[in-house]
């Protein structure tokens, strides 16, 4: 195998479980990968990320899609980080709401 069809095959891997993760993010998916097939998410947080074996430097003509692929990783990471955020907010929000009490009306009278 040539070195390019070598890092070609890592990048093809890394592109589909990014491409993954982004559809995950969005709720299209629970999770996949392209080593292990669905999983929940805790199954898929169990396993561990290993880097490739490669046998020799990443070729001049795969540096452009190799950046692209780093530069979509950093977004994703950021949008990740957002959404635990965002959750975490909610969560803040559910913890201090008072309950509901069975006393209250459980609808609101628009005709009188």
């Amino acid at each position: 195998m040539t070195p390019e069809q070598e890092w070609s095959r890592h990048l093809d891997g890394l592109e589909a479980e990014l491409a993954t993760s982004e559809r995950a993010l969005r709720g299209e998916v629970l999770y996949s990968d392209s080593l292990h097939g669905e999983a929940s998410f805790e199954e898929a947080l169990a396993v561990a990320w290993t880097p490739p074996e490669v046998h020799s430097p990443l070729p001049a003509t795969l540096a452009a899609r190799a950046r692209d692929l780093n530069r979509r990783q950093q977004e994703l990471a950021g949008k990740v980080l957002a959404a635990m955020r965002a959750t975490a907010q909610v969560r803040a929000y559910v913890d201090v709401a008072e309950p509901a009490t069975t006393h209250l009306p459980r609808f609101v009278d628009v005709v009188g």
